[in-house]
C-alpha cells in the first residue's frame, strides 16, 4: 500500500463529468472533495460499532474475544505496532524521493482539511477494516477448517476489493493483507495489525492529500509496487522477530465465557472441553481442574514419597 505515496509524484486525473457522490462511486473513482472523502471514511468506519453490536446482540461471547486470545484489548501492542510501522514507511518514503521522481508538495485548504479528517477517522476505518477481515471473518472460518493459513487467505480478495486500484495497487493490498493476517495469527489479536493499519493509511492518505493526488486512485508503476511489497515484508518481519512484542497465542477461560455455535478451533479434531476460544491455528491449552475435584478416570496418580 505504500506504492500509493511513491506513486504520487504526479496528480492523478479526477473525473470532471461526475456531478455527485453516486456518479463518482460508480466511475470506480472517490472523489476529492473533503466532505465526500471523510463520509468515505465514515462508511467504513462504521463496520466497527456494528461488529460490535452484533457480537453483543448474539450474547455467545465477551467483546474482547474479538480482538485478542486474551480477552482484552492490548494497547501497548498497538502503539508499538504503530510506532514501529511510521518509521519504517517513513523511511520508505524518504528513499522513495531518491530513487523515484521529484514531488511537488500543496499546503491548501483541502489537503489540510482531508489531512484533518484522517487523523481522526482512519484508525477507526483501518480498526474496522481488521475486526471485519482479520478478526470477525478470520475467527469464523478458522473455526471450521483446521489450517490457519484458510482463515486470513479466503477473506483478502474481499479485503482487496474494497480498493479502486489497479492491478498494480490491488496486489501490494492483497500483500499487506496477508502480512496483517499473519501478524494477527503470530500474535493472537488484532492490535498490531491495527496499528500497522492506521500508521499506513496515515501516511498513504495524508501524502497523497499533500501531493495533490486523490488518496483513492494512486499512479501506480511496477517499480513502485516492489518498493512497496519488500517494505511491506520487511516491516512485518521486524514486528515479527521484535521481542518487545507480547505474543499471546492462546486464551483462558476466565477471559472468554462462551463458545459460538459448532466452535471447532482450526487445528483441533474435536470441540474445547472448556470455555475458552482460540484463534485459528492455535494450540488449546491444557485444561484446569478445579480443585478439590477427582481426577479424571484414567489419569495415572501422583508419585509416591519415599520418605
Amino acid at each position: 500500500m505504500i506504492a500509493s505515496i511513491i506513486g504520487a509524484g504526479t496528480a492523478s486525473p479526477y473525473s470532471d463529468e461526475a456531478e455527485d457522490f453516486v456518479e463518482f462511486l460508480a466511475a470506480g473513482v472517490l472523489p476529492e472533495s473533503p466532505l465526500e472523502w471523510g463520509f468515505t471514511l465514515t462508511a467504513l468506519a462504521v463496520c466497527f460499532p456494528a461488529a460490535l453490536l452484533a457480537v453483543n446482540i448474539a450474547g455467545r461471547r465477551k467483546l474482547g474475544s474479538l480482538f485478542s486470545v486474551g480477552g482484552k484489548f492490548r494497547w501497548p501492542l498497538m502503539f508499538r505496532a504503530m510506532a514501529i510501522s511510521l518509521v519504517g514507511i517513513g523511511l520508505a518514503y524518504a528513499l522513495s524521493n531518491t530513487f523515484f521522481d521529484d514531488v511537488t508538495i500543496t499546503t491548501d485548504g483541502t489537503a489540510l482539511a482531508i489531512l484533518a479528517l484522517t487523523l481522526v477517522l482512519v484508525p477507526f476505518q483501518a480498526t474496522a477494516e481488521e475486526l471485519l477481515f482479520r478478526g470477525v471473518a478470520a475467527q469464523a472460518i478458522g473455526s471450521w477448517l483446521r489450517h490457519p493459513a484458510f482463515a486470513f487467505i479466503i477473506p483478502t480478495p474481499v479485503f482487496v476489493a474494497l480498493h479502486v486500484y489497479d492491478y498494480l495497487g490491488l496486489v501490494d493490498v492483497a500483500v499487506f493483507a496477508l502480512c496483517a493476517g499473519f501478524l494477527a495469527w503470530a500474535t493472537g489479536g488484532l492490535e498490531v495489525p491495527i496499528g500497522f493499519h492506521i500508521a499506513n493509511n496515515w501516511v498513504a492518505i495524508g501524502t497523497a492529500a499533500f501531493l495533490g493526488q486523490n488518496p483513492a486512485e494512486p499512479l501506480i508503476t511496477l517499480p513502485t509496487t516492489i518498493f512497496s511489497v519488500s517494505t511491506t515484508l520487511l516491516i512485518t518481519a521486524f514486528m515479527y522477530f521484535d521481542k518487545r512484542l507480547t505474543f499471546q497465542t492462546t486464551g483462558t477461560a476466565e477471559a472468554i465465557e462462551k463458545l459460538p455455535p459448532a466452535a471447532i478451533v482450526a487445528g483441533q479434531s474435536n470441540p474445547p472441553q472448556f470455555p475458552g476460544q482460540q484463534w485459528p491455528g492455535q494450540q488449546r491449552p491444557p485444561e484446569a481442574i478445579p480443585p478439590n475435584e477427582p481426577p479424571p478416570p484414567g489419569t495415572p496418580p501422583p508419585p509416591q514419597s519415599n520418605s
